[in-house]
């Protein structure tokens, strides 16, 4: 069920136009990252899942792409200690 969730996230995000450019495309990326992530976790390989695990890593990497330059510098910073 992850893996179609994904897929209509993907549908969705090339469905419609970008939003801003370089944030669309981040987006758009991220968000292939995190299927192949996804579709990388459903298997019982220890490859697939050092794959997966990258991949995520690499989707989550991509949205903080897209979030810096729209960002609300005052919100970012009083949320970044607690996250830390």
């Amino acid at each position: 069920s992850k893996a179609i969730a994904s897929a209509l996230f993907l549908v969705v995000a090339f469905a419609t136009p970008p939003a801003d450019a370089p944030y669309g495309l981040a987006m758009r990326v991220a968000l292939v990252l995190c299927a192949v992530g996804d579709l990388c976790l459903a298997s019982e390989s220890r490859r697939a899942l050092a794959a997966g695990i990258a991949a995520f890593g690499l989707g989550h990497l991509g949205f903080c792409v897209a979030f810096v330059p729209v960002a609300h510098r005052d919100v970012a910073l009083g949320l970044a200690g607690p996250l830390l």
